[in-house]
């Protein structure tokens, strides 16, 4: 399961599919595999399900490393919050870092 999510999340949806079709052939019953191939099913390869995480971000903006630094400093080191809520903010800054970079190398 963890493989086709992977997959499916990268675009490789054919073969996420067929790594479902395996889990199923041995495990026929299996819901969470039968609900990930329904909605992969009418996919195309190359497509992407929407994360909600990335539509709630503003868009990514070019900046320095000393600028990122303290970014993360300041949202780890603030006091509000519990330590899932940081952890929360580091992955939606991460998610922004990665997103900048992924539009970059276009």
């Amino acid at each position: 399961m963890t493989a086709a999510r992977l997959l499916a999340d990268q675009g490789h949806v054919a073969l996420a599919r067929e790594v479902l079709g395996a889990v199923l052939a041995r495990t026929p019953g299996d819901a969470q595999a039968t609900e990930l191939f329904r909605r992969l099913r009418d996919r195309a390869d190359g497509a992407r399900e929407a994360d909600p995480a990335e539509e709630a971000l503003a868009p990514p903006v070019s900046a320095e490393a000393g600028a990122i630094a303290a970014a993360f400093r300041r949202e780890l080191g603030a006091p509000r919050g519990t330590r899932e809520r940081k952890l929360e903010r580091l992955r939606v800054l991460l998610a922004v870092v990665e997103r900048t970079r992924r539009d970059a190398a276009r």
